[in-house]
């Protein structure tokens, strides 16, 4: 069973941190605070707009960033 995050959600909460969004790839999207200098890759959202809880978790880790308590639901 996969668990997703709605990526607005995702997004909204990085604006929050001070991020914002300066790139994007096929499969990835990167978000910059400016103070501190952080970055923060994600992966893109599928086309409904959703991305695996686990990984946006991961991001988070990789970036020393604490991850909230998402709202989740079943996806594929």
């Amino acid at each position: 069973m996969i668990y997703c995050v709605a990526f607005s959600e995702v997004e909204l909460h990085l604006g929050g941190l001070g991020f914002r969004r300066v790139g994007q790839t096929e499969g990835t999207v990167r978000f910059r605070a400016d103070r501190p200098d952080r970055l923060i890759t994600v992966r893109a959202p599928n086309v409904n707009g959703d991305v695996p809880e686990a990984l946006i978790n991961d991001a988070f880790d990789a970036a020393g960033l604490i991850p909230p308590t998402w709202n989740v639901f079943w996806c594929d």
